[in-house]
């Protein structure tokens, strides 16, 4: 991934299990930077997913986890705005350890091969961008609203773990007092 005219800085990005990373290499020091990136919860047990990099966006497809499951599921991760979203639109089969390529004008998407259970898939989907880039649908908006208020526990979680067996409650950071009270 690049941002900016410098060529001499580069960013990858590494998601496996639980475990998101951007890593910043910059040529003219030769340093390397680390941030942690916040894995959504559907995504955490899971590897071996197809993917592929579109303008600020990356698209996952299927995946697999430890146990042999095997999942049709496509996620998106917004590099810019940092949000995962799972979309309600699945690929036809379940998937995993596939390609995935984009075309050269950004209109489709291959996803080629792949593993389901005991044996290798010689499959060839074709699926088209404006499937992926559209606005969400009612049941993306709710997955996106669970996975918000997920993150908030995680994050009150660290706080408190971070304060130890003496529990500050002026430190404690408050989003929103409605969310507590109103519905």
């Amino acid at each position: 991934i690049k941002h900016g005219t410098n060529d001499k800085q580069h960013e990858m990005l590494l998601f496996t299990f639980n475990t998101g990373l951007l890593i910043r290499y910059n040529e003219d020091d030769n340093t390397f930077q680390f941030c942690n990136i916040r894995i959504c919860t559907t995504l955490r047990p899971l590897y071996s997913y197809a993917y592929i990099h579109v303008d600020d966006d990356i698209l996952l497809f299927g995946r697999d986890d430890r146990h042999e499951l095997r999942s049709k599921d496509v996620h998106k991760y917004s590099i810019k705005d940092n949000i995962w979203l799972r979309f309600e639109q699945t690929l036809p089969l379940p998937l995993t350890d596939a390609a995935a390529i984009i075309t050269q004008d950004s209109e489709c998407v291959h996803i080629i091969g792949g593993y389901k259970g005991e044996q290798d898939v010689t499959i060839h989907m074709k699926t088209k961008m404006e499937d992926w880039t559209k606005g969400k649908t009612d049941m993306e908006e709710q997955w996106s609203t669970i996975e918000d208020e997920k993150t908030e526990i995680e994050e009150i979680l660290v706080e408190l773990e971070q304060m130890g067996e003496i529990i500050d409650i002026n430190k404690l950071k408050v989003k929103s007092a409605n969310s507590f009270f109103c519905k």
